[in-house]
């Protein structure tokens, strides 16, 4: 499901605006509904901000969103738990 408040474009809209929504979904940071027969088909998000000082894998985790449980349990694990040579 989808966040009820996001703003929402039509797919034709969607089409003939890209380079424009691309552009404005970069410059706000909030993501854009596009919807197709009257359903959000997809979802143009902002792009990960890549950390030149960390590996491709650790770029890739942090993006993912598979390390999020981490913020919940900050004082379980150490830097040396989670780290791992590539």
């Amino acid at each position: 499901m989808y966040n009820m408040s996001m703003k929402t474009v039509s797919a034709t809209d969607a089409r003939r605006n890209l380079s424009g929504l691309v552009d404005e979904v970069g410059r706000t940071g909030t993501s854009l509904g596009i919807v197709r027969h009257g359903r959000v088909a997809a979802v143009l998000s902002p792009g990960p901000q890549w950390n030149q000082d960390l590996s491709d894998t650790t770029n890739m985790a942090a993006m993912s969103g598979s390390l999020d449980f981490l913020y919940d349990e900050p004082d379980l694990y150490t830097d040396e738990d989670i780290i791992t040579t590539v």
